[in-house]
């Protein structure tokens, strides 16, 4: 395990056994997924805003997605879960509204 998503990791420098809030492995992991999927939302999202638009449904959704990692809101893991499926559909809805792929052909992943 290495989670370093709160306040409360180990000298600033990440828990390595379990966290130090008694976070298991397996919800730090799906928290890192949720943070990789935001950062996708947000590449689109910056795209976007190059295009003069903003997408504020989406940024709130970024921001509350990474309040609950990073404060240790969520920690049913199935609530986690329900957010990536959300997260997919959110980025999907931004890149959308790019009209033509900005980024060329890339993989569609978790459509």
């Amino acid at each position: 395990m290495f989670c370093f998503q709160c306040q409360e990791t180990s000298r600033n420098e990440g828990c390595t056994v379990k966290g130090g809030c008694g976070k298991p492995e397996e919800t730090a992991d799906l928290q890192d997924l949720l943070i990789y999927v935001c950062k996708g939302i947000s590449i689109y999202g910056e795209k976007l805003k190059g295009k003069a638009t903003i997408d504020k449904d989406a940024g709130r959704f970024v921001c509350e997605s990474l309040f609950n990692t990073i404060a240790n809101v969520a920690r049913d893991d199935d609530v986690i879960i329900d957010r990536i499926k959300q997260a997919f559909r959110v980025r999907n809805a931004v890149r959308e509204k790019l009209g033509a792929d900005a980024f060329g052909d890339l993989p569609d992943f978790a459509t």
